[in-house]
């Protein structure tokens, strides 16, 4: 019990650590910053570099947001699923944009922000982004379930009252935003299990043409198959304490429908693959793109502040 609650006093000091001087790293190097030029090695490597700063340095301020929320009250499946699943994921997406391609950086480094905007927004109104959104729920349909087990088990075992029980600020501080600490966890783990594959490997532009390409069959059925273990795992530990784990179905079916929804626009407006369109930008796109957003805002930050109770 000892080894386990002192890991989890470690854990945030720790992960603190490694991402301060992974950014030290990253931003000491002047190579990951070029744009033009370079082997095919060369633009990847610099590619992923600047992809893995700007991860780096989102889920500083992401995870800022989400202590701000807990202490606000907002409810924490708004956090974990409107906000840490669906909002964040997106500012990522556009940060890769943005600052991970070189089309992208070339456009930040000659300070021409109407190009910058139209770029990084663009990039919502293409099948590459909805091919995006879908990995991000087959993230959410595995990790969900996960993190709920993990969660169950911390409560079952007394390692959060124990924490809570010792009158400490920042033991306090873990114990109320143990889900998105747990779901920063999660997320370590299942980056490099699948979630960085499914996108790279399929879901971006890049991957056309490459013989290490998912086909499109295994992201068909595997969305399937995790989408109805995402409603079904639910009930398992609802009822084993009902008091604690009380689901919204309602909530969990709509994610489902939606996604199925996605593979169905996917697939009859062949989007599945990638296409020219995917690097095409235009003002219609931008505007398209800028709706997206500001939808998406509102419903990973704004409901979530407009529904806590104090």
């Amino acid at each position: 019990m000892n080894l386990l609650t002192n890991g989890i006093r470690a854990f945030p000091v720790v992960s603190l650590g490694i991402t301060i001087f992974m950014i030290y790293i990253l931003v000491k190097n002047e190579k990951n910053f070029e744009f033009k030029g370079g082997t095919d090695k060369d633009k990847a490597f610099r590619t992923s570099a600047r992809g893995t700063l700007v991860s780096l340095l989102s889920a500083l301020v992401l995870t800022g947001v989400s202590i701000l929320m807990t202490s606000q009250g907002v409810n924490q499946r708004l956090i974990l699923n409107n906000f840490g699943f669906i909002f964040a994921p997106i500012v990522g997406y556009l940060l890769d944009q943005t600052v991970g391609t070189d089309q992208g950086w070339s456009k930040v480094v000659k300070g021409d922000l109407k190009q910058v905007i139209e770029h990084m927004f663009g990039s919502l109104a293409t099948g590459e982004c909805l091919r995006y959104i879908l990995t991000i729920f087959i993230d959410m349909f595995i990790s969900s379930p996960f993190q709920d087990m993990i969660n169950f088990q911390a409560i079952q075992s007394g390692i959060l009252d124990t924490l809570m029980s010792t009158g400490s600020w920042y033991d306090s501080l873990l114990v109320n935003n143990f889900p998105s600490i747990m779901q920063a966890v999660v997320g370590i783990l299942t980056f490099q299990a699948y979630t960085n594959q499914t996108r790279f490997n399929w879901a971006y532009s890049s991957s056309k043409g490459s013989t290490e390409r998912i086909p499109n069959g295994v992201i068909l059925l595997s969305t399937a198959l995790a989408g109805v273990f995402y409603l079904t795992s639910s009930n398992l530990l609802h009822i084993v304490n009902p008091d604690i784990f009380n689901f919204n179905m309602n909530s969990r079916l709509g994610y489902t429908l939606f996604t199925f929804g996605l593979l169905f626009l996917l697939v009859q407006n062949n989007k599945m693959d990638p296409d020219d369109d995917d690097s095409k930008r235009n003002k219609k796109k931008t505007l398209i793109g800028v709706g997206l957003f500001m939808a998406l805002f509102m419903y990973g930050v704004v409901i979530p502040f407009t529904s806590a109770s104090p």
